[in-house]
């Protein structure tokens, strides 16, 4: 029910926004729907290119709209139904593909047709393997959170209480990875924040403050917020992407609890597959070395991150 008033309210905003100026391009992703990591990927772009855009996700059947360009976002996009359906209720068709992920097996037919005049870049080598495989030109980049870092610097603040950012998702647990994660964070001092990126994730994070401790945060309110709790965390361990890669792009030790390919696509992308856990026992090792201040192994290097001028002339 929820979801659903959200999506209906989403219809309502577009339709009283859409012929307001200052739009100059209309952006389609996974928009809207209380998401960190979608809504940072939006504000980026946005940053990047130095003008405002107008979300497309939501829409009234036969809504029209003027004709403006279009940005495909990034995410894990290309192939999805919902946002083929919403790039058709409008009659456009995309300009540019901003670092998006590729459904596995989701290059249909429309969808090579519809990017077939588009200038495609995709978040991996992986997702323009997959496009090029299909018949579809792509260029590709790193999923853009990567240049976080770049876009908001940390803000400097007092000494804080040392503490771990738990990203946890509501539909996929893990908690017996939880639980090791939480019982060595509070063996090596730490604080656990757990950090709900979607109202989806609240019910599991809300469980696991009230049994062992800690701090609840709603990652989805305000992006500056989110961002800077992630940047002066000690570590970052996470099932959701985003908080993860966040925290690579300030230099925090992370490790990611995959549920998806897309993980390992991001891992695979930065040349840093060790950040995916394959054991529970890897967490305990893990925050102990942070803790011990042996974390360099955690944070790769600057390479992405000091391409950051390059990446920016793409899209502004």
């Amino acid at each position: 029910m929820v979801r659903k008033i959200r999506i209906l309210k989403n219809k309502i905003h577009l339709s009283k926004d859409i012929f307001l100026s200052g739009y100059g391009k209309y952006y389609v992703g996974y928009v809207g729907r209380d998401n960190f990591g979608d809504d940072l990927l939006l504000d980026i772009y946005e940053k990047l290119s130095n003008e405002k855009v107008l979300p497309l996700l939501d829409m009234f059947s036969l809504q029209t709209i003027p004709k403006k360009p279009m940005i495909l976002g990034g995410g894990t996009i290309i192939g999805g139904e919902i946002y083929l359906r919403t790039i058709k209720k409008t009659g456009l068709v995309p300009e540019t593909v901003f670092c998006a992920g590729v459904i596995p097996g989701g290059v249909s037919d429309e969808w090579r047709s519809l990017l077939r005049n588009s200038v495609v870049y995709t978040r991996s080598e992986k997702s323009r393997d997959e496009l090029i495989a299909s018949g579809v030109s792509a260029v590709s980049y790193v999923d853009p959170a990567i240049f976080v870092s770049k876009i908001y610097p940390r803000e400097e603040e007092k000494d804080s209480d040392g503490y771990i950012v738990l990203g946890v998702h509501g539909k996929h647990p893990n908690s017996e990875y939880m639980i090791e994660v939480i019982n060595s964070a509070k063996k090596n001092g730490f604080k656990v924040i757990y950090f709900a990126s979607s109202p989806e994730d609240i019910r599991v994070a809300r469980r696991l403050n009230n049994k062992f401790g800690g701090e609840l945060f709603h990652g989805w309110k305000c992006l500056r917020s989110s961002v800077n709790i992630i940047s002066r965390a000690k570590a970052v361990v996470t099932t959701r992407l985003h908080p993860g890669i966040c925290a690579l792009s300030y230099r925090i030790p992370v490790k990611f609890i995959a549920y998806d390919r897309k993980h390992e696509e991001f891992t695979d992308s930065v040349k840093l597959p060790e950040l995916l856990v394959k054991d529970t026992r890897e967490l305990s090792e893990f925050l102990e070395n942070v803790a011990q201040g042996r974390s360099a192994q955690y944070v790769g290097d600057n390479y992405w991150v000091d391409k950051f001028d390059e990446f920016k002339s793409i899209f502004s």
